[in-house]
């Protein structure tokens, strides 16, 4: 939560069903894969607030992101 102008704002959700200590890179693989990741505008307004507010992207993030997913997903599927 965040005191604004107009009152209490949601500033941030957490959703604990993948919540790990890990790379911001995997979180945004893990984001913007289907169906969020193929709206329009979507990736761009994510990536956008997300370097406003002080994160920081190497050249290759979007292959590292969908690459650190893959891994994620591999691994869950291991653990059935």
């Amino acid at each position: 939560m965040r005191l604004t102008q107009k009152g209490w704002m949601v500033s941030g959700i957490l959703d604990w069903e993948f919540a790990y200590s890990g790379s911001t890179l995997a979180d945004i693989g893990h984001i913007l894969r289907h169906p969020l990741g193929a709206k329009s505008r979507f990736e761009q307004n994510l990536i956008d607030s997300f370097v406003k507010n002080g994160g920081f992207l190497p050249t290759k993030w979007k292959v590292m992101s969908k690459l650190l997913y893959l891994l994620g997903l591999n691994f869950s599927i291991e653990q059935l």
